[in-house]
């Protein structure tokens, strides 16, 4: 299973003290993927689940900041995940990965009614 974190979007204060275009909160987004299906019109999808959310980063040290026209994903999402901390991150991960898992091999689900089959005749 393969586990892909993206910045959706970021938020942005044009002027804090000093500094100009000051990423302030990241969106995210964490996709687990594993394999494939073909969904009803037979057609190829990635079997997959996603969760999305936004956190506020920490507020940059002057000495080592970064404006929003220079940052990169993998900055932001670096930010997003500290802001995190690691054992959300964790969470996150194990819920998607779940979410994918139940797809696979579903607990539950809703069958078509027994009366409603066809049964041949």
């Amino acid at each position: 299973m393969t586990i892909t974190w993206q910045v959706d979007t970021m938020k942005v204060t044009y002027t804090e003290g000093t500094l100009s275009d000051v990423v302030t909160s990241v969106a995210w987004r964490a996709t687990a993927t594993d394999g494939t299906f073909v969904d009803p019109d037979g057609v190829t999808r990635p079997l997959s689940s996603t969760t999305v959310g936004s956190i506020q980063v920490t507020p940059p040290d002057p000495d080592s900041f970064t404006p929003y026209s220079d940052v990169t994903e993998a900055q932001a999402l670096g930010w997003a995940k500290d802001a995190l901390g690691d054992e959300r991150v964790s969470e996150i991960a194990g819920q998607v990965s779940a979410s994918v898992q139940e797809k696979k091999t579903p607990t539950s689900g809703t069958p078509p009614l027994p009366w409603s089959e066809d049964d041949g005749e």
